[in-house]
């Protein structure tokens, strides 16, 4: 499922405005406030469940809050330069 979600307006797109970023399950975020990584679980309409590595913590969130509250952590693949 890909879902597109607005970023902070300090990240705008200077012909529509805002900025769009896909997001898909199994993408990774980490939170910048508590600096825990989270996978995405699950997307349905407007909210996601955001589930740590690990498995053992789960948050539910709206896609609006993950451009505002986490960061995109790199794929698995982009590291293995």
């Amino acid at each position: 499922m890909n879902i597109e979600i607005q970023r902070t307006r300090d990240q705008t797109d200077s012909k529509k405005g805002i900025k769009m970023m896909t997001t898909h399950e199994a993408d990774r975020f980490r939170s910048k406030i508590t600096g825990n990584v989270y996978q995405v679980k699950k997307i349905v309409d407007q909210m996601i469940v955001l589930e740590t590595l690990n498995g053992t913590s789960q948050v539910l969130t709206e896609l609006n809050n993950i451009a505002l509250f986490y960061e995109r952590e790199p794929k698995e693949d982009e590291n293995d330069d």
